[in-house]
């Protein structure tokens, strides 16, 4: 995930973001840097989006045995 745009409405990103408990059930999403990332990369933006944000999708996997 990375800022492509500042406006003067905000930012602009593009990227993809791991989300691993429960984005398909919320109302928004938040998107942050993890401990992994490197000095290098601290300017990934701290926000949070609406799920019905045009451009957003959820790609959701279900790890439950089918019956």
């Amino acid at each position: 995930m990375r800022i492509v745009r500042r406006t003067d409405e905000g930012i602009v990103v593009r990227g993809a973001k791991l989300h691993i408990t429960a984005a398909s059930l919320v109302h928004e999403l938040v998107v942050m840097p993890t401990k992994g990332m490197r000095q290098t990369r601290q300017t990934t933006p701290f926000f949070s989006v609406p799920v019905n944000t045009p451009g957003v999708k959820i790609i959701n996997r279900s790890f439950a045995r089918r019956s």
